[in-house]
């Protein structure tokens, strides 16, 4: 099969764990189908929209350059017409039987109606909420809280801040302006005919006259009526862009989403059946493998993997251990992470906070760790900290944490939260409380036995190997139309590494 992935991040433009997976998949699946690969690059040093043709072994590489992103207007934050030409060229060049999307954003929504339009069967794994959420975080710039459902009255001025109040005033100018006079022809021509026969002599002048200017009111009504049927069916700009996510998804042939929580979040924000959105864990590079050995230390070493950035909850972490280490002489802290895209500004005043602190000797920061190489970087740590602020899916590091067998604590939100409830592994603590985690740090430091109930039984852990099989089976049900949903229980069945049939059983 021609299969066609797109997202927005792949190494090593991006040393996520999510972005290396989604290589591993297309190198595991070019040893039996021809993978490709339509990606997104920042590389300041290139002209924007720049675009190159790169080849990694039987895999072919399509990369854009997109520095960032427009929101005036606000459409282009998520329709980029430049984007939308490079991909229909590239997919008549590979000529793909599949295209199977991950992280679309810098890349827009447009990519699914260029799929659709040739009939090209589609499948999105659901690795983030960016078609649920603007800014994609899940957590409100205006008034700093979590959301755990979205509020569709606070997306605009969270999305564009001041100019969303510039944007409203506009919008609702142009309306005013479109303001019928609520009166049909026949009373239009009256008016006019009656004003024009008290200025002018003659009906060859009144009647042409008077039909004109009924006619022009007329016409004006009819483009307020067709304006008015608009706005209600798409509303404001941010119900709008939920509107336009929404119709394109359905045309999605099947959504896989990496939770549960994920899962309910597509089905209610887009409606969408329940045996188009399907529970579908990602697989884990090396999950076949034996955890290296442990490098023992008499320190209780805190790590944190995954992009500096507010969103990500370093800020929480890094207080948090500042003040568990006055009374922990034994915890050391080991950021794993590089500077993520506009979040300098926000490094820098972690790293002066760091430096001023009386524990600054023990707090490490790394810089981006090598997604191959997890392994290697979990088994020199005894604690991986997850403390994110938004409300997000569980990230693939929380996997590479749990194959290594090193305890978890994480925010009690979203997917990660459902992580440590599904599987019974690690454990959590309130959302962007810094006296919550200081609390379990310093309890940890001062008794490292503690550990070990943040150790629980690994989880079963998908191999890309069975993942690439899993997918090459889908892919050809949903070619020849016999693609039947798992049911609810079986979903739940696999997600415990239970397969009920030989036909479920793929080989490895």
């Amino acid at each position: 099969m021609r299969i066609l992935h797109v997202t927005n991040e792949l190494p090593p433009h991006s040393a996520s764990a999510n972005a290396h997976c989604i290589w591993e998949l297309a190198l595991k699946q070019s040893e039996r189908h021809w993978p490709s690969i339509f990606t997104r690059a920042a590389d300041p040093s290139l002209p924007e929209g720049f675009s190159w043709v790169e080849r990694r072994g039987n895999v072919t590489i399509r990369h854009m350059n997109r520095l960032a992103l427009e929101r005036e207007p606000f459409e282009r934050s998520y329709i980029h017409h430049a984007v939308e030409q490079q991909f229909r060229e590239f997919l008549g060049e590979t000529r793909a039987d599949v295209v199977h999307f991950h992280s679309l954003e810098y890349l827009g929504l447009g990519l699914f109606d260029i799929a659709h339009s040739l009939k090209i069967k589609t499948v999105l794994t659901a690795h983030d909420f960016w078609p649920v959420c603007a800014i994609g975080t899940r957590r409100c710039r205006t008034d700093d809280t979590p959301c755990e459902k979205i509020d569709l009255a606070k997306c605009g001025p969270c999305a564009l801040g001041g100019e969303w109040t510039r944007l409203i005033e506009d919008h609702q100018a142009e309306v005013e302006k479109l303001r019928p006079r609520n009166q049909s022809f026949a009373e239009l021509y009256r008016h006019h005919y009656g004003e024009r026969f008290a200025t002018t002599g003659g009906v060859p002048a009144r009647r042409p006259r008077a039909a004109i200017h009924a006619m022009k009111n007329a016409l004006r009504e009819a483009r307020w009526k067709a304006q008015e049927q608009l706005e209600a069916k798409f509303g404001d700009p941010i119900e709008r862009r939920l509107e336009r996510f929404g119709a394109r998804l359905k045309h999605i042939d099947l959504v896989l989403a990496p939770s549960e929580f994920a899962r309910a979040e597509y089905q209610r924000a887009f409606g969408l059946p329940a045996e188009k959105v399907v529970l579908d864990e990602l697989a884990l590079p090396g999950a076949e493998l034996p955890a290296p050995p442990r490098v023992e230390s008499s320190a209780v070493r805190v790590g944190c993997i995954g992009p500096l950035s507010r969103i990500a909850g370093v800020h929480v972490l890094v207080e948090a251990f500042v003040a568990a280490a006055a009374t922990a002489p034994a915890l050391e802290l080991h950021l794993h992470g590089a500077t993520a895209e506009g979040s300098d500004e926000f490094v820098e005043a972690l790293r002066e906070r760091v430096a001023a602190s009386a524990c600054a000797s023990r707090i490490h920061f790394h810089g981006a760790p090598d997604p191959a190489r997890l392994a290697d970087l979990l088994a020199a740590l005894d604690l991986v900290v997850f403390p994110s602020i938004g409300v997000g899916n569980a990230p693939a590091e929380l996997l590479h944490a749990a194959h290594a067998g090193v305890g978890v604590l994480v925010s009690n939100a979203g997917g990660l939260a459902e992580f440590v409830k599904v599987h019974g592994y690690g454990r959590t603590f309130a959302l962007g409380s810094v006296e919550a985690l200081r609390t379990e740090l310093a309890a940890l430091g001062a008794d490292r036995s503690g550990l070990r109930e943040l150790v629980g039984e690994r989880p079963p852990l998908k191999t890309v190997q069975h993942e690439a099989n899993e997918l090459a089976l889908l892919y050809h049900e949903l070619l020849y139309g016999k693609y039947k949903a798992p049911t609810p229980a079986q979903q739940a069945a696999r997600r415990r590494g239970e397969y009920e049939s030989a036909r479920e059983l793929v080989k490895e």
